[in-house]
Formats: structure tokens, C-alpha cells, sequence
């Protein structure tokens, strides 16, 4: 293979399995990318074929973060317009809890710890 036109046809044999190669190793979220490119004639060389995908992934992600701003800024207006309803709130219409046994706040007879006990290894006065 001594001859300068065998070996500009390996060259470009070669050239096109490293093509080949690089957009076999892609997931089949690119499939639309990897068609385009092969349909290109002539086709491509692998570092064009490079810049041409990162330009459209790039693009891509772009186009996804302005869709995701934008969903994020109609929720948090969303939520902010909405004015809080303060009656659907079950503990705040309610008296509070008082124990009729030790007359202290925030439980009933059934949770006094003075009838049904004080926990194991807790501090309290007796």
C-alpha cells in the first residue's frame, strides 16, 4: 500500500469507521442528531461531526432551562396569589388542651403523665 491513492482511500476508510464509532456510542435520545449527520454528503469528518453535536446539545439544554424558568415562575406566582385560608386550619379553631387532673396546658386526662405515669428514665417531680 505504497501508493499515495491506496492510501488516501484507507485514510478515508478509516476516517469513516472513527465516524461510525463516535455516533454508535451516542444513546437513543440522538438517533435524530446521528440520522442528519449521516445523511450528510459529503460526510462529515469527525471533529465537524463533534461541533455539530455539542452545538445542538447546548442548544437543547437551553431551550430545557429557559422551559424549566419559566414553569418554575408560573408556580411560584401561582402559589403566591393564592391567599392562605386560615379556617380550613383544624387546630386553630379549637380551644386549647387543658388537663383536668394537673390543670397544665397542651394535654388531657389520658396523656397525663401524672395517672398514667412518667416515661422511663425521664426527670419530674413527684
Amino acid at each position: 500500500m505504497e501508493h499515495p491513492k491506496d492510501i488516501e482511500t484507507r485514510r478515508k476508510e478509516i476516517d469513516r469507521l472513527r465516524l461510525y464509532i463516535f455516533l454508535a456510542s451516542f444513546d437513543n435520545n440522538f438517533d435524530q442528531i446521528r440520522r442528519e449527520i449521516l445523511k450528510m454528503k459529503p460526510e462529515p469528518e469527525l471533529e465537524a461531526t463533534y461541533a455539530h453535536i455539542k452545538e445542538r446539545v447546548q442548544g437543547t439544554m437551553s431551550e430545557a432551562s429557559v422551559t424549566s424558568d419559566a414553569t418554575s415562575l408560573v408556580a411560584a406566582r401561582s402559589k403566591q396569589s393564592r391567599p392562605h385560608n386560615h379556617s380550613a386550619d383544624p387546630t386553630r379553631n379549637r380551644p386549647p388542651m387543658k388537663c383536668t387532673k394537673c390543670g397544665l396546658d397542651n394535654h388531657t386526662i389520658k396523656g397525663c403523665y401524672g395517672i398514667i405515669g412518667y416515661p422511663k428514665g425521664s426527670f419530674h417531680k413527684e
